[in-house]
């Protein structure tokens, strides 16, 4: 296994800084390409992949959090543990990245609004801000146990 210099750290955690701040600021016609700019970092980046990997592919009840109420609306019961938070909100990203026009279908469903990117941007604070905040917290911890460049 390779032992990844704080350098290396430094430099995948503002990866994500700016690929997370591009996200948040994005409507309509460019949210799903930074959506799959971000997974498709996670996935190529050794650090973020070994970090976040397993919080992609740990197993979630979706129907617990995703629960559909009448009229095709629904309602998040978001996970309590920091953990599953974290995994939620990084599979619903894959499921965005995988799947062109989901992303406005779910901001229909979970956070109705008439205006396209005003959904998304509910998205992005109500779910994602937070989810991101732990991420990085995360990260921070990992950098912290990282041996200095030399």
């Amino acid at each position: 296994m390779k032992i990844n210099t704080k350098r290396e750290v430094d430099n995948a955690i503002r990866d994500l800084r700016n690929v997370v701040r591009d996200l948040m600021n994005a409507d309509y016609l460019t949210y799903e390409s930074n959506v799959k700019r971000l997974i498709y970092l996670v996935n190529s980046n050794e650090i973020l992949f070994n970090a976040l990997n397993s919080y992609i592919s740990k197993t979630l009840d979706l129907s617990k959090i995703e629960v559909n109420l009448d009229g095709g609306w629904g309602k998040l019961v978001l996970p309590l543990s920091k953990e599953e938070r974290i995994s939620y909100g990084l599979q619903v990203l894959k499921r965005f990245s995988e799947s062109d026009g989901y992303a406005i279908e779910y901001a229909f469903s979970f956070f109705y609004n008439k205006n396209i990117t005003a959904a998304l941007r509910k998205i992005n604070e109500q779910l994602f801000t937070p989810i991101f905040r732990d991420i990085f917290q995360l990260l921070e911890e990992i950098n912290k146990e990282t041996k200095i460049a030399k």
